[in-house]
């Protein structure tokens, strides 16, 4: 049975202030571009631009050359859970190279409204460490 949901739920949503959530992802999303952006020979952004206005992202995605899945728990060990958005089945991985390449090397950057600039640095630092440069 499908159900609406709750009033205490919907008088949370209602008091929540998502001009101001969305404001925070774009400037911890461009901080975090910033910091990163150098790291082409380890790290790629995604989206190689900084946010709109009218953009309001959820995490900061990114492309590793290698070494992803080691670089997901170096995070996670540090602090910092990076989910794996892509993984695909089976015949859509053998078939599809494009769609392979890239679930084999995306990972998701936290970067939503509950983290600070001073969180996106210390996910920069973290990452520059795992890559070996401090």
């Amino acid at each position: 049975r499908i159900v609406g949901i709750s009033s205490f739920s919907l008088s949370l949503i209602n008091r929540m202030d998502f001009y101001s959530m969305k404001i925070k992802r774009q400037e911890n999303f461009n901080a975090l571009y910033k910091l990163i952006r150098e790291m082409e020979n380890y790290v790629i952004p995604i989206v190689n631009k900084f946010m709109t206005d009218s953009d309001c992202p959820f995490s900061f995605p990114i492309i590793v050359n290698n070494n992803r899945d080691e670089l997901q728990l170096w995070l996670a060990n540090n602090g910092i859970y990076c989910p794996v958005l892509w993984p695909l089945p089976e015949n859509i991985y053998l078939n599809h190279k494009v769609s392979a390449y890239l679930s084999d090397r995306i990972l998701s950057i936290p970067c939503d409204q509950r983290y600070s600039i001073f969180d996106m640095e210390y996910i920069a630092k973290m990452i520059w460490a795992f890559f070996g440069r401090n």
